[in-house]
């Protein structure tokens, strides 16, 4: 338990307790730290300290477990108890090296480990983005094409070797399997512009893919952990398993959980990678990096972390209202202080269309407010044309969007 007994711990001390290293690498007792470091300066520059050892010692392979830290941590130890009137200094960077020392040739193995991640990392998902093609689908891990003729498909995965497709078609996978191989293949399920769809996953995690998304998902979860990819938009109530973590790959980024409720927002055209925290606790990181203290980021309850892609920045910040941000589950757009490019590029995602805002029209104003999906994209430009100082055209599938003419007054 983390408690104020931590006060009077050593540094080296402090390294070896089972509750700060599950804080570390489970993010587990999050508050509790939070107090104890709030409490005591002192404490929070050694806990620090401890926390960036770890994290550099599980670098030298992260498939270390905690016990495993401990152990490394503990023959460093014993190095040094042998080596008499030596002065000890805790330095976290040279404990990494000696670390090294007694991992030998694991330390070759964990680059190759860590090459290998960064490969899986940049996963290729089949075909071209799903822009403004009408047709959802899954692909299959053998190529096969199944068309999804819902506007909200339902996918799930019943366990063994088959897929339910809207409740009545049954998909028989069986002559996929290729032994060892199978845990690797990946299914996709492809959504256009206009569209949405729902999966249940092999172990009860429930998805919410949004417009102009791809995701790719095995059959079966038999690894280590629970690893998925994603392209667009989608909301994730994951099936909490603590032994087997739930992992996102969403472009640069790894999202890792245990099990919680969270929003990833990765559109390719977006300049920002967006992640809102419902509940739980999610990790956030660069997958396959070897300074992992700096690169991951541990969000919280109500609070959002937004990626900029251009130049690696990672802004955490909290949210005051979660709900705004998976409204579109249940078929709504809420919007709290938005621009309106930003609005407008929701709605073309939504309803398959182009807007184009005219070159002279540079508003800053921010705008709040709810639409309803299932109106009609002319009723949804006329709600927004109540809120906002816009006039617009509708030419097939493109709007244009310009400033409202303003009245001139009457001459008396």
């Amino acid at each position: 338990m983390l408690d104020k007994k931590l006060y009077d711990s050593t540094l080296d001390q402090i390294f070896e307790d089972q509750d700060v290293i599950d804080w570390v690498m489970k993010g587990t007792g999050q508050k509790e730290m939070s107090r104890l470091m709030n409490g005591n300066r002192a404490f929070r520059k050694k806990a620090l300290k401890a926390r960036e050892a770890i994290l550099l010692l599980r670098d030298v392979h992260e498939v270390l477990d905690e016990r495993e830290v401990v152990k490394i941590w503990q023959k460093i130890e014993q190095s040094d108890k042998s080596k008499p009137e030596k002065v000890r200094h805790f330095n976290p960077r040279a404990v990494l090296s000696r670390a090294a020392m007694f991992v030998g040739l694991i330390v070759i193995g964990s680059l190759a480990w860590l090459y290998w991640q960064n490969t899986e990392a940049s996963y290729k998902f089949s075909g071209n983005a799903p822009l403004t093609n009408n047709e959802a689908k899954l692909v299959l891990a053998n190529g096969e094409e199944i068309r999804l003729k819902n506007e909200n498909s339902k996918i799930a995965v019943t366990g063994g070797d088959e897929l339910l497709i809207e409740n009545d078609s049954v998909i028989d996978l069986r002559h996929q399997n290729t032994g060892t191989t199978d845990a690797v293949q990946m299914n996709e399920v492809i959504i256009p512009y206009g569209k949405k769809s729902e999966l249940l996953l092999a172990d009860g995690t429930k998805v919410w893919l949004n417009a102009g998304s791809r995701f790719a998902f095995p059959l079966k979860f038999t690894e280590k952990t629970r690893e998925v990819f994603l392209e667009g938009e989608a909301y994730f109530e994951v099936a909490r398993n603590e032994n087997k973590p739930f992992i996102v790959r969403a472009s640069e980024l790894s999202i890792k959980v245990l099990g919680t409720r969270f929003d990833v927002s990765v559109y390719p055209t977006d300049c920002h990678i967006e992640t809102v925290l419902l509940e739980g606790s999610v990790s956030i990181r660069k997958p396959g990096t070897l300074e992992l203290a700096k690169n991951e980021t541990v969000l919280e309850v109500n609070q959002k972390a937004s990626f900029n892609k251009k130049n690696g920045s990672m802004e955490v910040s909290n949210v005051v209202d979660t709900e705004f941000y998976i409204a579109w589950t249940e078929g709504w757009f809420r919007f709290s202080k938005e621009r309106l490019k930003k609005i407008c590029t929701k709605l073309e995602r939504y309803y398959n269309v182009k807007i184009i805002i005219a070159p002279d029209f540079s508003s800053t104003e921010l705008i709040s407010g709810k639409l309803d999906l299932k109106d009609s994209m002319t009723d949804v430009l006329k709600a927004l044309s109540d809120v906002t100082d816009i006039q617009y055209r509708i030419t097939g599938d493109t709007i244009y969007i310009e400033e409202k003419i303003k009245e001139l007054p009457m001459r008396n």
